[in-house]
C-alpha cells in the first residue's frame, strides 16, 4: 500500500482528465471526486466500458480499507454503528503506528428510508462548516474523511480520548455511588463544560443551523478536557417563518424550523422540548386520511406549507436545561421508567419539575435550569444566559486558552478488537451482494411511520441514488461544497499533525484536575443499547434523589418509537374530538392516569374514545391499522434478519 501523500498526489493530477471526462465544472475537488465516483457505479451498473482514469481515481481514495477496527462505540440494530478505527501505517509513509480515529457508518437504504428522522447531508454540512471556521466557539470533531460505498456512508471524524460526559456521569455513580444515592459530577467542572456548550450552540444558531439532540451522550472530551459537540443526524437548517421584505443586512438571524424537516418525531426522549412533541401531535392531526398512499406522498413532497415554522432553535436551549440538571443531579428531570410518562412528564413540566430538597447544588445552577426548562418564548438567549449568575467569572473571550477543568488520562487504543473487526470495517457490504439484503429489506414497509411504502422499487431506488447523488439541499446554509465526498490533505496522516486541538502549553500539575477514578478512564466501548441496568430503576413520578440512575429496558430505536406513538394516540384523539365537534377542541386534555400501560391497552383507549352512538371514523381505522402494521414490521424485522446479520459478520 502506498502512502495518502502519494495516493493524494495522484488524484490531484486525474482532476482535470476527469472534469473532461464528465464534461462538467466542479465547485471543489471533493465534488468532481464525487461525482466521478458515481459515474464509476452508474457506468458498472450498466455494464459500460470505465475510462481507465475513473479506475485509477476509485482505487486512489480513501476507504474503509484504510483503517481496522479497534472497538464498537455504539450501534442502532444493523443498520447503523460507530466505532473507533485506527489507520493503517501505510498511509503516513512510515512504520509509525496508525493514528486512532472514530468511523460513523450508515447504512445507505436504512438512511434514505429514515430520512425524515436522521439527515446525513445536514451532518456533512455541518462538520463542513466547522472545518472552514475560524472561530474557536466551532467545538466540533474534525471531519478526516467521508464517502460512499456500496452500500454505505461513511464519515471519519477526530477521537476524542475524554469519552463522553454520559459515560462520566455512569462510571462516577458505579463506583462513588453509596447505598444507591444517585450523585451528579463536580458543579464546578459542569459549569466549565456547559460554558463550552453555550458558546458552540451559540456558534452552531449563528451559521444557520439546529442540533436538535443534545444530551449526554454528545459531549466529547478531548485530550485537554474540552468539550466537543458531536452527531448531528439530527440537525436542521434555520429559516425565516415567512419572506421579509427588509434588505438581507437589515434581517433578524433565522430562528425558525421548517415543517418539511419536522414531519417526524427527531431527538432522544428524556431531552425533547414540547413544542417538538406537540409538533409532532399536529403533523397527525394534519395527516390526511382519504388520500391514497401514494397521493400522501406526493403531497408530502409538495407540501406548500413545508416552509412554515414547525418550532424554533430553542428547542436546543431546553435540552441544554435538561442536560445541565442531569450531569448535577445524576438523573434527568423528567424521567420515567414508562415512555408515555415521560412525554407527558415534559409536556406538563410547568408542574413536573422538581429539583431534589437535600441537594448541594447551588441556587444559581436551578436558577439557570429553571429559566431554560420553560415555555420557548421565556427561554434566555445566549447573551442573556452568559449573564446569569452561576456563569459569573466565566473567562468568555478566553475559554479556548483556558484549561479544561478535567484532563483525562492520556489514551491507551485497545488492543482487543471487537467482534466488528472479523472483516475490517469494510462493512456489510460484500454480505449484502452476496445475500441480497438490501432487495429484502427495502421491500419490507418504511421505517418511518409517516411515510408511506414506496410505489415501485425501481422508482425507489431512482429517488435513493438521487439522494445521495444531491449530497446536500439547497437549504443547507449555503455550504460551499456538494456531495458526499470528502477527501484530506496529503500530509493528513503525518505523525506531525496534530487534528484534535490546536498546540498550547499544558497547565502546571498543580492546576491540572485529576481524575476521581483509580482506573484509567478510556473511551467507553458500549453495546448495542446503552441500557444495560446497573442497580434498580429510579423511582417514577419525580427526580430521583436515592437509588441508582434510572434505565428502561428497551433500546434508543424503541424508545424513539414509542414517543412517536404517544404522540399519534395524542394527535389522533385531537382530531377525534375535532371531527365530532366541528372543529372545537384541538386541544388534548391529558388525564392524570392516562400513563400508557402498554401499546394494546393505550390503542384499545383510543379505539374506545368515541361516544356510544358516533360512528368510527374509516379514515382513522385505517390510518391506525397502518401504524398497527408498521409498528409490527417494526419489532420483527431484525428478528427476520438475525441469521443473516451473523452471517455477514462473519463473511
Amino acid at each position: 500500500m502506498i502512502s495518502w501523500a502519494e495516493r493524494r498526489r495522484r488524484i490531484d493530477e486525474l482532476l482535470p482528465t476527469l472534469a473532461h471526462i464528465l464534461g462538467a465544472a466542479a465547485h471543489s475537488p471533493n465534488e468532481l471526486i464525487h461525482l466521478s465516483l458515481l459515474e464509476v457505479a452508474q457506468l458498472e451498473a450498466h455494464r459500460q466500458d470505465i475510462p481507465e482514469e475513473l479506475y485509477q481515481l476509485r482505487d486512489s481514495v480513501l476507504s474503509v480499507d484504510d483503517f481496522h477496527s479497534l472497538a464498537t462505540l455504539s450501534t442502532s440494530g444493523p443498520f447503523a454503528r460507530v466505532e473507533l478505527v485506527q489507520s493503517h501505517n501505510q498511509l503516513s509513509g512510515n512504520s509509525n503506528t496508525g493514528k486512532v480515529y472514530v468511523l460513523k457508518t450508515l447504512e445507505r437504504r436504512w438512511a434514505f428510508r429514515m430520512r425524515q428522522q436522521q439527515f446525513p447531508r445536514h451532518e456533512l454540512a455541518i462538520l463542513r462548516l466547522a472545518a472552514r471556521s475560524r472561530s474557536p466557539a466551532a467545538r466540533v470533531p474534525d471531519v478526516l474523511t467521508a464517502f460512499l460505498s456500496p452500500t454505505a456512508f461513511h464519515v471519519v471524524l477526530s477521537h476524542a480520548p475524554g469519552g463522553d460526559l454520559w459515560g462520566l456521569l455512569e462510571r462516577k455513580n458505579a463506583e462513588e455511588g453509596q447505598d444507591g444515592m444517585v450523585i451528579g459530577l463536580e458543579e464546578s467542572w459542569v459549569r466549565r463544560w456547559m460554558a463550552d456548550l453555550v458558546e458552540v450552540v451559540e456558534w452552531l444558531h449563528a451559521e444557520g443551523w439546529a442540533h436538535r439532540d443534545i444530551k449526554p451522550q454528545n459531549l466529547l472530551l478531548t485530550a485537554r478536557g474540552h468539550l466537543l459537540l458531536t452527531d448531528f443526524g439530527s440537525a436542521a437548517p434555520l429559516t425565516h417563518p415567512a419572506p421579509l421584505s427588509s434588505p438581507a443586512p437589515s434581517r433578524p438571524p433565522p430562528t425558525s424550523i421548517a415543517r418539511k424537516h419536522s414531519r417526524a418525531l427527531v431527538g432522544t426522549p428524556d431531552y425533547i422540548a414540547p413544542e417538538i412533541l406537540h409538533n409532532a401531535e399536529r403533523v397527525v392531526q394534519d395527516w390526511g386520511f382519504d388520500d391514497s398512499a401514494e397521493e400522501q406522498e406526493k403531497s408530502e413532497e409538495e407540501d406548500q406549507d413545508g416552509e412554515e415554522r414547525a418550532y424554533g432553535c430553542e428547542v436546543d436551549w431546553w435540552s441544554v436545561g435538561v442536560t445541565v440538571y442531569e450531569l448535577l443531579y445524576g438523573q434527568a428531570p423528567f424521567f420515567a421508567e414508562s415512555i408515555a410518562e415521560t412525554y407527558d412528564r415534559i409536556v406538563n413540566f410547568e408542574t413536573e419539575l422538581a429539583f431534589p430538597p437535600d441537594s448541594t447544588v447551588s441556587s444559581a445552577a436551578r436558577d439557570l435550569i429553571s429559566s431554560l426548562l420553560v415555555d420557548a418564548l421565556k427561554r434566555p438567549s445566549s447573551s442573556n444566559l452568559k449573564l446569569q449568575t452561576w456563569f459569573a467569572g466565566t473567562p468568555w473571550a478566553r475559554l479556548s486558552s483556558h484549561p479544561g477543568p478535567f484532563q483525562p488520562p492520556p489514551f491507551t487504543p485497545p488492543i482487543v478488537a471487537s467482534s466488528f473487526t472479523q472483516a475490517p470495517p469494510s462493512e456489510p457490504q460484500n454480505a449484502s451482494v452476496n445475500f441480497n439484503f438490501e432487495s429484502a429489506f427495502f421491500s419490507s414497509p418504511g421505517l418511518s411511520i409517516l411515510r408511506p411504502s414506496p410505489r415501485s422499487n425501481e422508482q425507489a431506488q431512482t429517488e435513493e441514488n438521487e439522494y445521495w447523488a444531491a449530497g446536500v439541499e439547497g437549504d443547507c446554509g449555503g455550504s460551499a461544497e456538494m456531495g458526499m465526498t470528502v477527501m484530506p490533505s496529503s500530509d493528513a496522516f503525518d505523525s506531525s499533525q496534530d487534528a484534535e486541538e490546536s498546540p498550547r502549553p499544558r497547565p502546571p500539575p498543580t492546576a491540572r484536575a485529576t481524575s476521581p477514578w483509580s482506573a484509567p478512564f478510556e473511551t467507553p466501548a458500549r453495546p448495542g443499547s446503552r441500557v444495560a441496568s446497573i442497580g434498580t430503576p429510579a423511582t417514577v413520578g419525580g427526580p430521583a434523589s436515592s437509588g441508582r440512575r434510572g434505565r428502561r429496558n428497551v433500546s434508543d430505536v424503541e424508545a424513539w418509537k414509542e414517543m412517536q406513538e404517544r404522540a399519534w394516540e395524542v394527535g389522533l384523539t385531537a382530531r377525534k374530538k375535532r371531527r365530532e365537534t366541528g372543529g372545537v377542541g384541538d386541544e388534548v386534555e391529558r388525564e392524570d392516569g392516562d400513563e400508557g400501560q402498554g401499546k394494546g391497552s393505550r390503542r384499545s383507549e383510543v379505539e374506545e374514545s368515541a361516544p356510544p352512538g358516533v360512528q368510527r371514523d374509516e379514515g382513522l381505522f385505517k390510518l391506525e391499522e397502518r401504524q398497527k402494521g408498521v409498528l409490527n414490521e417494526l419489532d420483527g424485522l431484525e428478528e427476520k434478519y438475525r441469521s443473516l446479520f451473523a452471517l455477514a459478520n462473519a463473511a
